[in-house]
């Protein structure tokens, strides 16, 4: 009868084993009934740091894995307790998710078969896709809420000056079938006027013509207008390139992030003036916002979150990847914020901008994809020295 195949063939070589099992990113042990170690792979310290000779010299399979690993019956030869999970603590200190794995043999002169999987990072990148998912529930329920609550600011500004005007307009064209009709037609006309300029406010708070009739540019000039006489916020205009802008997505979504940010400086960060700033080059847009408010800690930004402005950050941060791009932030308490958008000219909806060298920083708080970075020194612009929160 022929030979088997070699790969059928009983391997007596030892060195053959170690070099198989020291090609796998599992480490295996063997113990006895006792916990006793009477065999352990040669990359064992991929996870835990200490080389074979070190862990056999631990002597029970408790020091390196903790207590309760091993069930006080060794399982039944062939039987398995499969994905047991660990946080085990390696040479250097660091803590590892380990998922054991339990397997009852005969081999080596020991009675169990122990295999170790770090999956840290497996369980790290699960952590940060359920905050991410918990942050877009959220989210979703926020944008609810503010829509709502559009919807109920929208209604009371037509209540109380459209409505109650036009009720009054009533009256008075009523009593024009009796008294002086010429003072009662001058003051029927003066309160149209009014009516006229309160249904344009609406409407440009709803969605300015400007920007579709003229650009990005004129509406971006006359948004700061805009904000000065809501706010008082004096804002200087910087533009360069904005007729580039071609697409209309881009345009709203690039407007709707100037005028968050400068709500943003006049409310939250109490500053007196502000440079709106878009520079169109090299493929890319990029919209900015300086104020010379009371700043903050970007690093604090997850704490905001529930408030209005984490909402309208976390809201913008979706809205630059939804057009390939991203957001930066660069604060400090007392010294103002700048908050810079930057998207690709030729937006690919859904896709994530890489722009040049920069990189996200992979911190929690910046799973908005939010570049948080503190500002240790000169501000860029800053148009009046720092002043405190109170």
């Amino acid at each position: 009868m022929a030979a088997p195949p070699a790969y059928t063939q009983p391997l007596e070589s030892e060195p053959f084993y170690r070099l198989l099992l020291g090609s796998i990113s599992d480490a295996l042990f063997v113990a006895d009934a006792q916990g006793h170690f009477t065999f352990v792979s040669p990359n064992a310290h991929v996870i835990f740091g200490f080389t074979d000779v070190e862990v056999a010299r631990m002597g029970r399979v408790e020091a390196l894995l903790g207590p309760d690993v091993l069930p006080a019956d060794p399982p039944a030869e062939g039987v398995e307790i499969a994905n047991l999970e660990r946080v085990v603590r390696d040479k250097f200190g660091r803590d590892h998710v380990v998922l054991v794995s339990l397997k009852g043999v005969r081999l080596r002169g020991g009675t169990t078969l122990i295999t170790c999987r770090d999956i840290t990072a497996r369980k790290a990148d699960e952590q940060r896709l359920a905050s991410y998912q918990r942050r877009l529930r959220a989210l979703a329920s926020q944008v609810g809420l503010t829509a709502e609550s559009e919807r109920r600011r929208i209604a009371q500004a037509l209540h109380d000056v459209v409505v109650q005007k036009l009720a009054v307009v009533k009256l008075r064209l009523g009593s024009m079938q009796e008294g002086n009709r010429r003072q009662t037609v001058a003051g029927v006309l003066g309160l149209l006027d009014e009516l006229i300029g309160d249904c344009r406010h609406l409407t440009f708070e709803l969605s300015p013509p400007v920007l579709h009739e003229l650009g990005l540019g004129p509406a971006l000039e006359w948004l700061a207008e805009y904000a000065e006489r809501e706010s008082g916020l004096s804002v200087r205009v910087r533009s360069a390139g904005a007729e580039q802008v071609g697409s209309s997505a881009l345009r709203v979504t690039l407007f709707a992030a100037a005028r968050e940010l400068l709500r943003n400086a006049a409310e939250h960060g109490r500053a007196r003036q502000a440079e709106l700033a878009l520079d169109v080059a090299g493929g890319r847009c990029t919209l900015s916002v300086t104020d010379d408010g009371v700043g903050f800690d970007p690093s604090r930004l997850e704490a905001l979150g529930s408030g209005e402005r984490g909402w309208g950050l976390l809201n913008m941060r979706v809205q630059a990847e939804h057009v390939g791009g991203r957001l930066r932030i660069r604060s400090r308490p007392g010294h103002g914020t700048t908050v810079t958008f930057v998207a690709p000219l030729k937006t690919n909806g859904g896709a994530r901008g890489q722009e040049g060298g920069d990189t996200d920083v992979a911190r929690e708080s910046d799973q908005l994809g939010i570049d948080e970075r503190r500002d240790d020194g000169p501000d860029d612009w800053n148009p009046h020295p720092p002043r405190d929160a109170g």
